[in-house]
């Protein structure tokens, strides 16, 4: 939790507590002895306050217990003008996917291959309170020896629009890869992110999704990958589609030049937390995993002239999405597995 919205739920704590106890009240348990402190801290008087607000009240007494009641005041009261100086956006959490099934108010399945692929396994269900969702696919032998066809399961917001972060608890379970000695391509990506706004001029007409811009963190897996067996990189990508479905698309940032851009590696089983952030105000996205380390930021050159053009207000969603390598001697695979956990979104500038 940043430092800002710390001071912002201490200061509305502050105002929860006044109003529940009432300002007499909380002015009596200011003005109590050490040891009456320490009681409240053992719980000995706690019928003086709400549960929902305890916590933070015990918190609030001891920095007046530690720094005296005028500065304790002073304190809580730069919090407050911060407060209303610097409003937050309102995190809230969309789906804990507790079950037994998927809201249909909420989320659209879809799924994304051609004739050629062979979709063997691929959805998503609740399972355990978590979303479970697996994607096994086999490549074409069809098309030759060059470039990959896409197999895609996603799980996309019946409404996205105004969505400017999205923050999720991921767990790859599962994940194989074959490769083909022909054409030696392909990967794996468990990503979540869509379509968040549209560059076309602004005097220009948005007809389809040509020039919506694109951004996406990810666990990503290249089939021919050196790393150890198991690990997957973890990256920020933006991008500007080039035609009406979005088949082709350009990488549209040089700062920082990366793109996509390394925020380390997640081993199979083990659970990471994704977080992309759209901050129009600065023209950036920031990306983020893990609780402890720092969004890293990154620039992009397109401008936000309007809403972007896919479908549900720019089709968010949670995926899983193998580019399987054309392979004429025997089809290549793709599997994966993951569970998704807690998932944020935030609304808003």
């Amino acid at each position: 939790m940043s430092l800002k919205l710390l001071c912002i739920v201490i200061a509305r704590s502050v105002c929860d507590v006044a109003i529940s106890i009432g300002i007499q009240h909380l002015w009596v348990i200011i003005k109590l002895k050490d040891n009456s402190l320490n009681q409240l801290g053992n719980g000995k008087i706690k019928s003086l306050i709400v549960p929902k607000t305890k916590k933070l009240a015990i918190l609030i007494l001891k920095i007046f217990k530690k720094e005296g009641i005028m500065k304790g005041v002073m304190l809580v009261c730069v919090i407050l003008a911060l407060l209303v100086s610097s409003p937050a956006q309102s995190q809230t959490l969309f789906d804990d996917f507790t079950g037994p099934l998927l809201d249909s108010g909420k989320w659209l399945g879809d799924y994304k291959w051609v004739s050629s692929l062979n979709h063997l396994e691929i959805g998503q269900v609740i399972a355990k309170k978590k979303l479970d969702m697996f994607n096994h696919c086999l490549g074409s032998t069809e098309d030759g020896d060059a470039d990959t066809q896409t197999c895609s399961t996603r799980l996309a917001m019946q409404d996205g629009s105004g969505v400017t972060a999205m923050e999720v608890l991921v767990q790859p379970i599962a994940l194989e890869q074959s490769r083909c000695t022909l054409n030696d391509d392909g990967a794996t990506w468990i990503r979540i992110g869509g379509a968040f706004f549209n560059s076309t001029p602004i005097t220009g007409t948005v007809t389809d999704q040509t020039n919506d811009i694109q951004a996406y963190i990810s666990l990503r897996r290249d089939a021919n990958s050196t790393d150890p067996p198991g690990v997957m990189n973890i990256e920020g990508y933006i991008l500007r589609c080039q035609n009406g479905d979005c088949s082709q698309s350009v990488a549209v940032t040089t700062d920082p030049p990366d793109n996509p851009i390394n925020l380390g590696t997640v081993n199979v089983k083990k659970k990471v937390l994704l977080r992309i952030q759209y901050d129009p105000t600065n023209h950036r996205f920031l990306f983020k995993q893990g609780k402890k380390n720092p969004e890293v930021a990154m620039a992009y050159v397109p401008r936000e002239n309007h809403p972007p053009f896919a479908q549900n207000g720019g089709f968010k969603r949670l995926e899983i999405r193998h580019h399987l390598a054309n392979c004429s001697a025997g089809a290549t695979s793709g599997w994966a597995r993951a569970y998704f956990d807690n998932f944020y979104i935030t609304r808003g500038p």
